[in-house]
């Protein structure tokens, strides 16, 4: 098939409002319970918060929703996420704020997999834009991969079933351990060192399911699971990106974030038990100041790492 004709083809502009009750569970649903994301009637957006915006108020590439991207015929195919980027620019939204939004193809690409068989990307761009001025004010892409088959990743202990789970009304509040400090002075090898997490639950998928409106059957439902060719349920990728970004912000603020983004490279089980961590690696020359580039990575104790992120922050102008 010829993709190339696909690429720009862009659906209709949608509304996004930045709600306060949705910030607040999804902020929740990432244990980010830091004043900034909860205080006050409108409180600074979460980073990863427009990964929503698809799925309740608009459409993506899986569900095209009757707009001119059905033409990919990707509704009822098996997409994999690939990455996930947000660049901010200028002021931060806020709750309160009323977005519009605009999804196009940006790119699509074909290459084999490390483990054989061919694996095709679709990268999408949403632009979110003042209504009234139309000033740009986040950039979200995502890649979404569909291989030729199920991934053969699944090791012998995704099939044992784990016996974590989450208390009823346990707060996880590890993150909030995080030293706050200014991004103004960073040197490569900052760090504030690694957050463990408890073992990865069935209820931390539903939870994040209910919150972002992605209801993939396989992350929460054991059946759904085998007939997609996996041994149980697994994890949502963007739940692991949304705590590396928690890490992030919890420990530098979330003004002066200019960038984040997320690949992820191994799936999740049921009861892994995964450090998340990041450090600074590189000072750049940014037109407001030195850039501070952080990497960031979600491990196994076996040191695997199943999501990789990066995150760019100003430490002149944070407003």
């Amino acid at each position: 098939m010829d993709h190339s004709r696909f690429i720009g083809l862009s659906g209709p502009p949608f509304d996004f409002p930045v709600e306060l009750g949705k910030q607040r569970e999804f902020a929740a649903a990432l244990h980010a319970f830091q004043p900034e994301f909860h205080d006050g009637p409108t409180p600074l957006m979460f980073p990863t918060l427009p990964i929503i915006a698809g799925y309740i108020w608009g459409y993506m590439l899986e569900e095209p929703r009757c707009t001119p991207l059905e033409a990919l015929g990707m509704a009822d195919a098996m997409s994999l996420d690939g990455e996930q980027e947000f660049t901010f620019h200028g002021q931060k939204p806020r709750v309160g704020d009323r977005l519009v939004a605009q999804t196009s193809v940006d790119d699509i690409w074909i290459k084999q997999g490390r483990r054989g068989g061919k694996l095709t990307f679709y990268r999408m761009r949403c632009d979110f834009r003042d209504p009234e001025t139309q000033t740009l004010r986040l950039t979200h892409f995502a890649t979404s991969v569909v291989p030729e088959d199920v991934p053969d990743e699944t090791p012998a202990a995704a099939a044992a079933a784990s016996t974590a789970y989450l208390p009823y009304r346990e707060e996880r509040l590890q993150f909030m351990a995080l030293p706050r400090r200014s991004p103004a002075g960073l040197q490569v090898g900052d760090t504030p060192g690694p957050i463990a997490m408890p073992p990865h639950t069935l209820t931390d998928c539903v939870r994040y399911q209910i919150t972002t409106g992605s209801y993939g059957a396989g992350h929460h439902d054991v059946n759904a699971a085998r007939a997609e060719g996996f041994p149980t349920w697994f994890g949502v990728g963007m739940y692991h990106a949304g705590l590396l970004c928690n890490y992030a912000v919890g420990w530098l603020g979330v003004a002066g974030l200019r960038r984040f983004k997320a690949r992820f490279q191994d799936v999740t089980w049921p009861g892994d038990v995964l450090a998340y961590q990041g450090a600074v690696t590189g000072l750049e020359d940014g037109p407001d100041g030195p850039i501070a580039r952080l990497e960031l990575q979600a491990t196994r104790a076996d040191g695997t790492v199943v999501t990789r992120a990066w995150a760019d922050f100003d430490s002149g102008n944070t407003a």
